[in-house]
């Protein structure tokens, strides 16, 4: 798989989610760049903040998802990519980062842009690991989602299980997939 995002072409492998088949699971692959570049990571935070939002491209995690835009959804998309700018605040903790639109190819499925998102891992409240769960635990992690979200005038249209993630190690529940 490649795409550009930014200034960069991005080589990345990877498999297509089987129930989602715009969106792609990806590990990025280094290029000689990249090695060149990494020294970046080590400036004082300020900065480093500084240049990860000029250009994000540069600084990509390993593990990401490209959210693909459905051929014929192009409003859709629109609406997407602006609701992840109105929640910037809160990328990284109750929704997944985005690190920018990229172009691809297109597919007969697919239209040539996509969203570049941070992979959050986690299990989705409809799968059965999640049925073991405190019921009121999962209940206040999926409130302080919510709220979060109508705070910076969000709502969530799609409340399907599948768009709630239980992310383990931030012991909190993240919300995807705003098309």
């Amino acid at each position: 798989q490649r795409f550009r995002l930014g200034t960069r072409w991005v080589t990345a492998t990877g498999e297509i989610c089987g129930h989602h088949p715009n969106v792609v699971h990806l590990r990025v692959v280094p290029s000689w760049l990249d090695a060149l570049l990494w020294p970046l990571r080590l400036l004082p935070p300020p900065l480093r903040n500084l240049l990860q939002t000029r250009w994000p491209e540069w600084f990509l995690p390993t593990n990401i998802i490209l959210k693909r835009q459905k051929a014929g959804w192009e409003d859709e998309f629109e609406n997407e990519k602006a609701i992840y700018q109105r929640l910037a605040p809160v990328q990284g903790t109750v929704v997944p980062v985005c690190y920018g639109e990229a172009s691809c190819p297109a597919t007969d499925d697919t239209g040539p842009r996509a969203l570049v998102l941070s992979d959050i891992g986690g299990i989705g409240l409809y799968e059965d690991a999640a049925g073991g769960l405190d019921t009121e635990h999962v209940e206040a992690m999926l409130l302080e989602a919510l709220r979060a979200l109508t705070n910076l005038g969000v709502t969530h249209d799609d409340s399907k299980l599948d768009n709630f993630r239980l992310v383990r190690e931030k012991d909190r529940i993240m919300v995807i997939d705003f098309d």
